[in-house]
């Protein structure tokens, strides 16, 4: 009791200070925009500072999202008046970020997977997964090689990925005396990255809509779906982590906050559990299967039935949108495919194959007798009701996002970018500026909306050619923006992966951050100054993660008691 009040007294006490300099700040410059642009990097900092001290992710969040409301209302109401407008701004902030379409199927999604899993727990699909990868898997690195390939089945959608993959794992990897945070960082490094670099998702659909905008602004005249191709080699950073997560997941080697954790859960008991975890659906202890006889077909059916009903959902989802619009002959165009699909509206999606997938999954346990439709549903319940903690997380994660959206801190960032002249050393500023403008804010696609633009007028102004420059620059800042997004505390992929694991969101930040700080590094020393300088593609790719599989291999360390054969 005592440590969490000298807690509190650390955080208000910060916050205080930091709000009187702000005044002294304000009243300081003359330049509204300039002043405006340098704070609104503050609660960000802030935020993290205290998420650290706390080791609590709604508060910290809570806190960071009030400072910036403040911070926003000294721009018109003044020093005496932003408190008071402050606190009714975040108030307003929440109803606004409930309201808005896109986060309301995201958080419908997120709890109607919550009941899901909860459902599925008693199917013996998850124990018939734990069971085999306890029989057949040789060590604990074929376990984590498994979990790294289920990236690979759900790579169209960042937002499914690491649910399904820390739903179908969580109990294996506890069974083999795996860390929750290490099945956080391996579902998290195989959603955003692995989704940034292939050509049919969610993501890469935005990206190519943002650079075709661009280009018909700008008169280029390039093909969208060609210069998407050339840029691909360069989208360093999600190369780099999926090779980085590999070689960790197939060495058992991890360093900084990451070994200790998995150290901590190697010389746990047998049936210990796991300290980390949370959102559990009973308090007594883990779920256990109403199903006597369990059977992996019980999940793979409702996963695979999932997939399919996210991705038919996309397609007839994007051609109703272009339909209305009156744009159904550009269906049939070069765009094909990836303007269907990136016209869906993605959380209404999934939120739709969430429920149809729940409803396969009732009827076919129904007909294996496991349980009736009364009793499934008492489950899903449940398990909606076991994530709330984690969806309030989610909410309060928009409101400081609509708030920093608000600061202008995206645009601030990216003017950084516009005003300087191409040179050698532009692609690793463009990285370094894009990923700062999502890790401060966990914004990524209002970051692609104005860095993505940018790095085009970069391009566009250089005195070499437009077409070696413009994939150089477009793979920098979408490497950037790929980072900052799977390294940002508020980001909605990290709090995805940390809830679909159910470990801590705090502890799923502190271990993943070293990580991609560290691939992060090399994609901007070994890839993009060299690039900049004109060193081949065909030099530098393979160095690049050649060096990212040695850091791993000679920093990391293998825990007593894991089995590599």
């Amino acid at each position: 009791m005592k440590s969490y009040l000298s807690t509190k007294k650390i955080i208000f006490t910060a916050a205080a200070l930091f709000l009187f300099q702000c005044s002294l700040f304000a009243d300081t410059v003359n330049d509204q925009e300039k002043a405006a642009g340098i704070i609104t990097l503050a609660p960000a900092l802030f935020t993290l500072i205290v998420a650290v001290i706390s080791r609590r992710a709604v508060l910290s969040v809570a806190a960071g999202a009030f400072l910036a409301s403040v911070i926003f209302q000294f721009r018109s109401a003044g020093v005496l008046l932003a408190l008071p407008f402050g606190i009714s701004g975040l108030m307003s902030g929440i109803v606004r970020a409930v309201a808005d379409p896109w986060n309301c199927g995201l958080l419908f999604f997120f709890l109607s997977m919550g009941g899901l899993y909860s459902v599925l727990s008693k199917s013996g699909g998850l124990s018939a997964i734990a069971a085999y990868m306890e029989t057949r898997s040789r060590s604990q690195s074929s376990a984590q090689v498994f979990a790294f390939l289920m990236g690979f089945i759900t790579f169209f959608e960042e937002f499914a990925s690491p649910m399904i993959t820390g739903t179908v794992m969580a109990r294996a990897f506890d069974r083999m005396k795996i860390s929750r945070e290490r099945l956080a960082f391996i579902a998290d490094s195989m959603s955003v990255p692995l989704t940034g670099i292939m050509i049919f998702s969610t993501w890469t659909m935005y990206e190519m809509g943002v650079i075709y905008a661009a280009g018909e602004s700008m008169k280029t005249g390039f093909d969208v779906m060609t210069l998407f191709i050339k840029t691909l080699p360069y989208k360093i950073y999600p190369i780099l982590m999926i090779v980085f997560t590999f070689v960790s997941c197939r060495s058992l080697r991890d360093f900084g906050p990451m070994k200790r954790v998995q150290i901590r859960c190697a010389e746990s008991m047998p049936g210990e559990e796991p300290e980390n975890t949370e959102n559990a659906e009973e308090s007594t202890g883990p779920l256990q299967d109403q199903c006597t006889v369990p059977r992996m077909s019980s999940l793979f059916i409702p996963v695979g039935f999932f997939i399919a009903a996210s991705l038919a959902g996309l397609i007839m989802g994007g051609i109703n949108n272009i339909s209305k619009s009156g744009e159904i002959s550009s269906v049939f165009s070069r765009r094909g495919i990836v303007h269907v699909m990136g016209s869906a509206d993605v959380t209404i999606v999934l939120f739709q194959a969430s429920l149809f997938t729940l409803l396969v999954s009732v009827i076919l346990m129904h007909l294996r007798g496991i349980m009736n439709p009364s009793r499934a549903f008492s489950y899903w319940v449940r398990g909606v009701k076991s994530v709330l903690p984690a969806a309030l997380l989610l909410v309060v994660s928009w409101v400081f996002v609509n708030i920093m959206k608000d600061l202008g801190t995206v645009e601030y960032t990216g003017r950084m970018m516009i005003n300087f002249s191409a040179g050698p050393m532009t692609p690793v500023m463009i990285f370094m500026i894009s990923f700062l403008a999502v890790f401060l804010t966990g914004a990524p696609f209002g970051a692609m909306a104005f860095m993505l633009p940018a790095s085009v007028a970069v391009a566009v102004m250089s005195p070499l050619t437009i077409e070696v420059n413009l994939p150089l620059y477009l793979g920098a800042s979408m490497s950037g923006i790929i980072m900052g997004e799977h390294s940002s505390f508020f980001s909605n992929s990290t709090i995805l992966s940390s809830a679909g694991a159910k470990c801590r969101h705090v502890n799923h930040f502190i271990t993943q951050l070293p990580y991609s700080l560290t691939v992060g590094i090399i994609s901007a020393v070994a890839f993009f100054i060299p690039a900049g300088y004109g060193v081949p593609l065909w030099v530098i790719l393979p160095v690049s993660a050649a060096l990212t599989a040695g850091v791993v291999l000679i920093a990391g360390r293998r825990p007593e008691g894991y089995d590599y054969y």
